[in-house]
């Protein structure tokens, strides 16, 4: 059940209407949080001996039934190159069908129907089988030489595409998965990367959708690895143009990838523009949409438009797939509003703002991840107890020193680990804002020469950190008098 119970909670209920018998009972005991695993399953349905095996005659019905679900009924959105993939599919099904019963000179028109499409949309697969069946039928049925030859000479070339494909996505697992394991790659990981990319390219004579895809996202990827933001765009912008030039809905993903890029470069204006367009081509229950979305709030917080941020937030936040895509991103969105709110720089909010400690004990707390979110995490635990509870800046000082030592040392992180530094420079000096302003000046201007394009990628950096100090000294000047004297610390 580990992965039908994620399959099955997606089905609306008016569509599992149609389960059956005892997969109907399943889905309503799946649905409502009893079975859980194969066990509870076992436990709640059956009876008596043979549990097991009764479950697992269950699961088969269960998994039949979903399949033609699946298939009859649009209940997940489903692009048009999904659609033509499912009836090229279904065609094959139909043809194999068709010959099995003997009705090979019938079938044939079915069969270059579905080739065309096949090929239309480079499916190599499919059209290596369909090839097959008519080069066999020309050559041994008909007896026509010059038809079977032209389908031969196609069935070689998909068959090149095909095991093309299949190497190309292989490979790209393999190094995905590499890249996936750590945020932070070592030189010797970029540089087997672009030996492996630099063999791969060669599939690019196939002008093959597919083959396509995966190697420009392995160009994109091998690229933000190298901070050339520009190259980013410049790939984005080509496979854009290649999907829409062959009328596929494939866009969305280079979308994604194109926003962070525009982002970095301060091109806001770009990255709007490029952000609503994948919103539009996009359902609002899709995870893309939720990605999208999160970039769009980027990209005002980062052109210092916080009011419009704010609006944005409000308008999404209680849409259930934001929570579930990404939920702790999405609580660090939420409390650097409360931050921006309490700045003053948003003011067009409704009601009371939550109180800090509120908003802190919906920060999840700090662990060893991959994902970035401990820089945040950390950051928002200095910032929203400014002013408010300045003992824990104290308290935490030593410990942050610590994971900074232990975990950002890496040259991405400088425009981080500076900025904490900055921070941690506050309760060192009593919360004293000359004193403050003095022995930051020179991490100020660390900070200004290193631009954000040439450290990490923007999702640690949700607010830039140039304009997060502004306003810790916008807030330390206001309150500077009442922390003198009041909290005593090491100047270690």
């Amino acid at each position: 059940m580990k992965y039908l119970i994620p399959l099955l909670k997606k089905i609306e209920p008016g569509i599992a209407l149609q389960l059956e018998g005892e997969c109907a009972r399943l889905y309503e005991l799946i649905q409502s949080g009893v079975i859980k695993s194969d066990n509870d399953a076992c436990e709640l349905l059956f009876d008596g001996v043979r549990k097991s095996k009764k479950f697992s005659e269950l699961k088969v019905r269960l998994i039949q039934q979903l399949v033609q679900i699946v298939i009859q009924h649009p209940w997940i959105y489903r692009s048009s190159l999904q659609e033509a993939f499912i009836d090229s599919w279904k065609s094959l099904v139909a043809i194999k069908i068709l010959l099995a019963k003997g009705h090979k000179v019938g079938s044939i028109d079915i069969i270059l129907r579905a080739l065309r499409q096949a090929r239309k949309y480079d499916f190599h697969r499919i059209a290596v089988e369909l090839c097959i069946e008519l080069q066999h039928h020309f050559f041994v049925i008909e007896n026509n030489e010059r038809k079977g030859k032209y389908y031969e000479k196609i069935l070689a070339r998909e068959k090149i595409k095909a095991e093309a494909e299949e190497q190309v996505r292989i490979e790209s697992a393999k190094l995905f998965f590499e890249h996936n394991k750590t945020r932070f790659h070592s030189k010797q990981y970029i540089l087997d990367l672009r030996k492996k990319l630099d063999f791969l390219k060669t599939h690019f004579q196939h002008d093959s959708v597919h083959i396509n895809l995966y190697l420009w996202n392995l160009e994109v990827l091998y690229a933000y690895l190298q901070h050339d933001y520009s190259h980013v765009i410049d790939i984005c912008v080509s496979a854009i143009e290649f999907m829409e030039s062959r009328k596929m809905d494939r866009t969305a993903g280079f979308r994604y990838k194109l926003a962070p890029a525009q982002l970095i470069l301060g091109q806001y204006d770009e990255a709007r523009d490029n952000i609503r367009q994948a919103i539009a081509r996009v359902k609002k229950e899709e995870y893309s949409w939720s990605v999208f979305t999160y970039y769009r709030l980027l990209i005002e917080l980062h052109d210092g438009e916080y009011e419009q941020a704010f609006r944005l937030f409000q308008a999404a936040n209680g849409a259930p797939q934001i929570s579930r895509a990404l939920k702790v991103q999405w609580r660090i969105v939420k409390a650097y509003m409360a931050f921006l709110i309490r700045s003053g720089y948003i003011r067009e909010h409704e009601g009371r703002s939550p109180h800090y400690r509120q908003i802190i004990s919906e920060i999840p707390p700090y662990s060893q991840d991959k994902q970035g979110n401990n820089i945040n995490i950390l950051i928002l635990q200095l910032l929203l107890n400014l002013g408010h509870n300045n003992d824990v800046l104290i308290d935490r000082a030593e410990a942050i020193r610590k994971y900074m030592q232990r975990h950002m040392r890496s040259r991405e992180l400088v425009r981080a680990r500076t900025f904490l530094e900055m921070l941690l420079t506050i309760p060192r000096y009593q919360f004293h804002y000359e004193a403050v302003i003095r022995h930051t000046h020179k991490k100020q201007k660390l900070l200004l020469s290193k631009p954000l394009r040439m450290t990490q990628n923007q999702d640690i950096e949700i607010i830039p950190y140039t304009e997060l100090w502004k306003m810790v000294l916008h807030i330390l000047s206001k309150h500077s008098s009442r922390y003198r004297g009041r909290n005593r610390v090491s100047r270690r």
